[in-house]
């Protein structure tokens, strides 16, 4: 009965300041499911996996115009990552506190997945058409997330072993960067409440490890369904 309760007090809190701040919108949202994936700059690292993720936010949107946003919130993006073949092996996750102690010392062609927790905040452009009935098609773009790692786990994978759950968050970089775009259309409930739904891209462009264990810079992103409430 909790989480009902924290969800009625959240919806009067964005209902009670939406009607103070005739500008400002505030809503939740969710990604249900989104495809995550991780690369590489260099051939002898190469994906061969995707995670599935996904994420929950808590949104705010301030009109310079009927047609005009800023977009922005906070929210958690959960199990983000991928899997990488190290065709060269070695000590990838160096700084963690790896068991069995072996796994400073991967095989060739050893197959890592990461599943990595992001605190982001993502800030946009929101651009959105005139009503077509009950309707309005929008787009967030250019559309910037900042992710602050908060967890991290590993799994190491050969023929001859696996290894899973292990702590790699020591051996991740602090911060994600990312890029991205929005497109959707939202539905007018009623006058100041509207259903949104769409699909969301992003592609990270900082590496995400701290390449004391592998100098190579390795990128994730994320490419699912977007869907909330705004009032």
């Amino acid at each position: 009965m909790k989480k009902y309760a924290y969800l009625l007090l959240l919806i009067f809190i964005c209902i009670s300041a939406q009607a103070q701040y005739r500008n400002l919108r505030l809503g939740v949202s969710v990604e249900p499911l989104s495809v995550s994936f991780m690369d590489s700059n260099t051939p002898i690292i190469t994906s061969d996996g995707n995670n599935f993720s996904s994420s929950a936010f808590i949104k705010a949107e301030y009109y310079f115009s009927p047609f005009f946003s800023l977009a922005s919130g906070v929210g958690m993006t959960i199990n983000q990552g991928g899997k990488l073949v190290y065709k060269e092996g070695g000590d990838v996750w160096k700084d963690s506190e790896l068991i069995p102690t072996s796994l400073h010392n991967l095989p060739q062609d050893v197959e890592l997945r990461s599943s990595i927790q992001y605190l982001e905040i993502p800030v946009a452009l929101k651009m959105r058409t005139d009503e077509i009935g009950k309707f309005r098609i929008f787009f967030e773009v250019p559309r910037i997330t900042i992710g602050v790692t908060t967890r991290a786990r590993g799994t190491a994978e050969s023929p001859d072993f696996k290894e899973e759950n292990q702590n790699i968050y020591p051996s991740m970089f602090w911060m994600n960067l990312s890029y991205g775009v929005m497109g959707g259309v939202e539905y007018s409930l009623t006058e100041d409440i509207s259903a949104i739904i769409g699909l969301n891209w992003k592609q990270g462009f900082v590496d995400i490890t701290d390449d004391s264990g592998v100098d190579a810079r390795i990128t994730s992103g994320t490419f699912g369904l977007h869907a909330g409430i705004l009032f």
